[in-house]
C-alpha cells in the first residue's frame, strides 16, 4: 500500500458559500459527512501531480482507495487532538506561505493536513519505537549498495552584478589561496553566500544547474573558474575540496537508516491501522461510477473489480 501522503478535507470554512450541488454533487458519505466531487477531483489533481513521472497510471480504483483512506485518517487524527504548529511547517518546508494570498492559503491548510496525518501516524500509531545500534549497524551492512555517494565538489563562489567588477576581482584571485577568496567574497560578492565567506555548499552531479556543473566538476581542488554569466551575474567559482565517490562510513548514513527502518515500522503499522479503520468506517458511495469493490487493493496487480454499492 501507498503511504497516503495527500490530505484534502472534506469539511468547508464556516465562511465558504454554500456548495451548489447541482453542479458539485454528494458522490459519497463517509462515517456520516458528505463529501462533495469536488473534494475528489482536488485529491485526483494532486495525485496526478506526485505521479507524473510514473510509467504506468494508477488504476481509477486505487486512487479511489486512497481518497478514502485520505479522509478517514484526516478524521482519526482530527478526533485524535493532533494539531501541527507554524514552527512544524517551517521546520519541514523551510518557510510559511503568504496568508494574504487564497491561492497559498490553501496550500498552506492542505500542507498542515498532511503532516497533521503523518504526525498522527508517528505519535498514535509507532510511538517512538527503540531501534538499537546493532540493528541499525546490521541494515548497513546489508544494504551497503544503497550507501555510495558519488563523486562531490565543496565550492565557493563570487557573485558580482556586472562583468568589469568579476574580472578585476579575478585577476586578484590566486590558486588555493582559499582565505584570500573567502575574504573577498565576505567583501564583494553581491550573492545570498556572502555572509558565509562564498561557501555555496557541497554538491553532486546533477544537483547544479548544468551551466554552473559544467565548471565546477572541470575544476581541480584550488583552481579558480574563469569568469563565466549567468542569469544571476557573473561569477566566479573557486573548488574547495574534490570528494570522490566513496562507500559512505556507518557514522555519515546512521541518522538515514534511523529514517529508513522507522519508515518500514510505519508502513507495517499503517497497513494493519488502514484495514482496521476500513472496516469499522461507514462508507457510502452514491456516485454510479464508483461502484466497483474499491475496498480491495489492486497493488499486488489482481485487477477483479465487483459491482455493487460500498457501505
Amino acid at each position: 500500500m501507498l503511504f497516503v501522503g495527500l490530505v484534502v478535507s472534506c469539511r468547508r470554512p464556516a465562511n465558504e458559500p454554500a456548495i451548489d450541488e447541482a453542479n458539485d454533487p454528494v458522490i459519497a458519505i463517509i462515517n456520516g459527512r458528505e463529501v462533495h466531487r469536488s473534494t475528489s477531483e482536488t485529491f485526483l489533481r494532486l495525485k496526478e501531480v506526485a505521479l507524473e513521472d510514473d510509467l504506468i497510471p494508477a488504476p481509477e480504483k486505487e486512487i479511489f482507495r486512497e481518497f478514502v483512506i485520505d479522509q478517514l485518517l484526516a478524521e482519526a487524527a482530527a478526533k485524535a487532538g493532533v494539531e501541527v504548529s507554524d514552527d512544524e511547517i517551517v521546520e519541514h518546508f523551510g518557510s510559511l506561505p503568504k496568508k494574504d494570498d487564497p491561492e497559498l492559503r490553501q496550500q498552506l491548510d492542505d500542507i498542515r493536513k498532511l503532516l497533521t496525518v503523518q504526525k498522527f501516524i508517528r505519535q498514535k500509531l509507532v510511538g517512538a519505537p527503540k531501534l538499537e545500534a546493532a540493528e541499525m549497524e546490521r541494515y548497513y551492512r546489508d544494504h551497503q549498495g544503497e550507501f555510495v555517494a558519488d563523486d562531490r565538489v565543496h565550492v565557493l563562489e563570487i557573485l558580482t552584478t556586472t562583468e568589469e567588477e568579476a574580472l578585476e576581482l579575478r585577476k586578484k584571485l590566486r590558486p588555493r589561496d582559499f582565505r584570500r577568496f573567502k575574504q573577498m567574497a565576505r567583501q564583494h560578492s553581491k550573492g545570498l553566500t556572502a555572509d558565509r565567506s562564498g561557501d555555496l555548499g557541497v554538491f553532486e552531479r546533477g544537483q547544479l544547474p548544468e551551466e554552473f556543473e559544467k565548471v565546477v566538476f572541470g575544476l581541480k581542488p584550488g583552481e579558480i573558474s574563469e569568469v563565466f554569466r549567468s542569469e544571476h551575474g557573473y561569477h566566479i567559482f573557486m573548488v574547495e575540496e574534490f570528494i570522490p565517490s566513496h562507500t559512505q562510513a556507518f557514522h555519515e548514513v546512521q541518522h538515514d537508516i534511523y529514517e529508513k527502518m522507522l519508515a518500514q515500522i510505519e508502513r507495517v503499522e499503517l497497513e494493519k491501522y488502514v484495514e482496521e479503520l476500513l472496516a469499522r468506517s461507514s462508507v457510502e458511495i452514491l456516485d454510479p461510477n464508483l461502484q466497483f469493490d474499491w475496498r480491495q487493493s489492486d497493488a499486488k496487480g489482481e485487477h477483479q473489480e465487483t459491482s455493487g454499492q460500498d457501505s
